[in-house]
């Protein structure tokens, strides 16, 4: 679905309605599968495994931009 140049964000834009339909009540599961070294935790977490998460918003992966996606929803009130 995704080469090695997709950037982070589009990958998210992909999981947004998944995110959307949990905060309507339905469950949801992001899962990371392939080959070592494929990819898995740069697209999960971002670069270097997500240690620097705080200073490099847009190299974030899938969880941080969820976790972010879901407490600003949240926040907001879920509508």
């Amino acid at each position: 679905m995704f080469d090695e140049v997709t950037a982070q964000e589009e990958v998210f834009r992909n999981v947004v309605p998944l995110l959307e339909d949990v905060l309507h009540g339905y469950n949801g599961c992001i899962f990371a599968y392939g080959q070592t070294s494929a990819g898995k935790t740069h697209t999960m977490l971002g670069p270097d495994g997500g240690r620097d998460l705080m200073h490099h918003r847009d190299n974030w992966g899938i969880l941080p931009r969820a976790a972010s996606f879901l407490f600003g929803a949240l926040e907001k009130g879920v509508e």
